[in-house]
């Protein structure tokens, strides 16, 4: 019974610490891109990427956040 306790408990810290690392990495991630705001804007998903890490939800939500055509690719596929 104790090595089932122990296998338990070894899941949830490695479950734990993949967690905290994922949250970390999310806000480090997101303080880093421009707010795309989005005033009239549509709510179509077509996702680009914009100077390789920044995502915005369409095009037009990345235009309000400073960024051109030229710098950003669509990640729609």
């Amino acid at each position: 019974m104790s090595k089932i306790r122990l296998a338990i408990v070894l899941m949830a810290f490695v479950v734990l610490a993949l967690g905290v690392y994922q949250v970390s990495s999310d806000s480090a991630f997101a303080s880093n891109c421009p707010s795309g705001g989005g005033g009239g804007c549509g709510t179509a998903y077509a996702p680009v990427v914009c100077k390789g890490n920044c995502r915005y939800t369409n095009m037009c939500h990345a235009a309000c956040a400073g960024f051109s055509s030229s710098q950003c690719k669509s990640i729609n596929n």
